[in-house]
């Protein structure tokens, strides 16, 4: 076998490799909500001097997550702010916020998911560390998410914070 076949076949083997792991059968629902969390914490991440184009791209991607109907309710300690309605608002709305940012961060932890009788819905209450412009700790809140699976994939319903945000 040449060098050329080889590299080939080794291509294939890591992207068969790469979907088993992504639709892996065995990963449990409360996993593939988990994923949906991770993928939030990776599209957000912004590091300093990063292109801003590519970053809002990123953002935007993050719409793949939410239902159609998605609802954000967070409300912020000295702000009046309104909830937000649909993919295309909550999507406009983070691309906007985004282009303000030279750096952000958010991590979950303390991840509780609870799958709902119907198999097609979920609660999770979460709490999230949130750092921005080089903020050692801007803010640490709780979060609760409605999850919807449709055609078998985990999205986003509605998130609200369960404390104002002080930012």
């Amino acid at each position: 076998m040449n060098n050329k076949n080889t590299g080939l076949i080794a291509a294939a083997i890591l992207i068969v490799g790469f979907v088993i792991y992504l639709w892996n059968p065995f990963l449990s629902e409360e996993d593939r909500i988990s994923i949906v969390l991770t993928q939030i914490e990776n599209d957000l991440y912004l590091t300093k001097g990063e292109n801003k184009i590519k970053y809002a791209s990123r953002v935007t991607g993050l719409k793949r997550l939410f239902d159609q109907k998605a609802e954000v309710d967070l409300e912020f300690k000295y702000r009046n702010t309104k909830p937000l309605f649909g993919k295309q608002e909550i999507t406009q709305s983070m691309v906007s916020i985004a282009g303000t940012l030279s750096e952000f961060s958010l991590n979950f932890y303390d991840t509780d998911i609870r799958i709902h009788e119907d198999s097609e819905t979920a609660t999770l209450q979460t709490s999230c560390e949130i750092r921005y412009q080089g903020d050692e700790l801007a803010q640490a809140s709780d979060l609760s998410f409605e999850m919807i699976q449709k055609d078998g994939e985990w999205l986003i319903k509605k998130v609200v914070n369960e404390t104002p945000w002080e930012f």
